[in-house]
């Protein structure tokens, strides 16, 4: 070899991770990229006979020595004391993410997950796998999370485009979740339930937090498999008055008082309890994600009455919305009429902030009559009568999966 070539073997040998060629350059600043890469390719083709125990490798955007494939159970096994941690379920559930939505905020973590993902974040982080990479733009420029080239050089990739292709359909749900849409028992009984040890994820025992595949993985709780419901769509006409959510400790009605009684079924996007109109209910939570999260922007459509202001001023505000939070409201369109002693406004919105509506009307100096949501993506309320529900037909059900991919 050149001795180029023997200066850059002694400096992999010594280094423990992948160096890049910008570092390996950095040992003899009169040689040029090419003569680098000649350099690293008269090492590989030296190391790729079967005279050496290790091998030249290109990984994590940089090179490095390593152990030949033949021999790396036997390392394994008698490093076997010194191996890191596994890293936990919820560890791996929270990597995926950050590593197929990079760069990616807590809070969106989160909202896939289901839960805190705060202190997983923060351990994965303490293990070199992800890193600040950038801040948001949003209110507080949040922070952005994306893995590191350890998070590479321990997968084997020379880069992220090498990550296996994500699966389009989005299945995974939470374990309890599963349980409850299958009809088994309630959220909190079947946490009840994966706690005694009771259940099982392909044959083995299950752990409180972990997220299931229910499309590809056997779910059993006491020997006994559990098999998924058919999947439920729903249009209610709300009426006011009523809370949405399944219970409420000021004993007032609820929006599941006027359903039928399906395992799993859960609302998409609230309304409070003095607004009516339609609400879609489904047992499909990837599908009430995807119809509910800010990056699909689903339109919702409203009707209103009220007071404190003109035609001509509330059309000038609405052309150019405020920010609410540190946020404009995302207004598509907008429709204003006179009425006596106030206005009506039709408005589309591709957001579903909290009270997101009323927080508009009062910014723009609006005192609310009465609020009605009357469409939802490509779903609209027609002629149902408040308190009524009715069953999404077939052309409704495709044009959600159209939206986004299947549901």
């Amino acid at each position: 070899m050149s001795p180029l070539a023997q200066l850059l073997e002694a400096a992999l040998f010594a280094s423990s991770r992948p160096l890049t060629l910008e570092e390996l350059r950095t040992l003899d600043p009169t040689v040029g990229e090419g003569a680098v890469r000649t350099a690293l390719a008269d090492i590989r083709d030296t190391f790729a006979t079967g005279d050496h125990g290790v091998e030249l490798v290109e990984i994590a955007q940089g090179w490095q020595f390593l152990t030949r494939r033949e021999y790396a159970e036997a390392i394994e096994r008698a490093q076997f004391a010194l191996r890191p941690r596994r890293l936990s379920p919820a560890a791996l559930e929270t990597l995926a993410i950050i590593a197929y939505r990079q760069p990616v905020g807590r809070l969106e973590v989160d909202e896939i997950r289901g839960v805190d993902s705060g202190a997983v974040i923060d351990k994965l982080s303490e293990r070199g796998l992800v890193e600040v990479v950038t801040r948001g733009e949003g209110l507080g420029r949040p922070l952005l999370y994306g893995t590191t080239p350890q998070f590479l050089e321990i997968l084997g990739l020379k880069d992220l485009d090498e990550l296996p292709r994500r699966r389009t359909r989005m299945t995974l749900m939470r374990l309890q979740r599963a349980l409850a849409r299958a009809g088994v028992t309630s959220r909190r009984k079947a946490e009840d339930l994966i706690r005694a040890g009771r259940v099982r994820v392909d044959g083995a025992v299950a752990t409180l937090g972990m997220s299931v595949d229910v499309a590809r993985e056997r779910l059993t709780v006491d020997g006994r498999a559990v098999r998924a419901g058919p999947l439920t769509w729903l249009a209610l006409n709300k009426p006011v008055g009523y809370v949405v959510s399944r219970g409420d400790p000021a004993g007032r009605r609820t929006v599941y008082d006027l359903l039928p009684k399906v395992p799993g079924l859960t609302y998409v996007g609230r309304l409070d309890v003095m607004t009516s109109g339609l609400l879609l209910l489904t047992t499909d939570g990837a599908a009430a994600h995807r119809l509910m999260h800010p990056r699909f922007a689903v339109p919702r459509t409203y009707w209103l009455r009220a007071h404190g202001r003109s035609v001509d001023d509330v059309r000038a505000a609405l052309t150019r919305p405020p920010a609410i939070d540190g946020r404009p409201v995302r207004v598509l369109d907008f429709r204003v009429r006179s009425v006596e002693r106030g206005v009506e406004v039709e408005l589309t919105l591709a957001e579903g902030r909290q009270r997101i509506v009323r927080r508009l009307a009062e910014a723009l100096g609006l005192k609310v009559e009465w609020l009605h949501r009357v469409a939802y993506g490509p779903v609209r309320l027609g002629r149902l009568a408040e308190g009524k529900y009715r069953r999404l037909a077939s052309n409704e059900l495709e044009a959600i999966e159209r939206l986004h991919g299947p549901a």
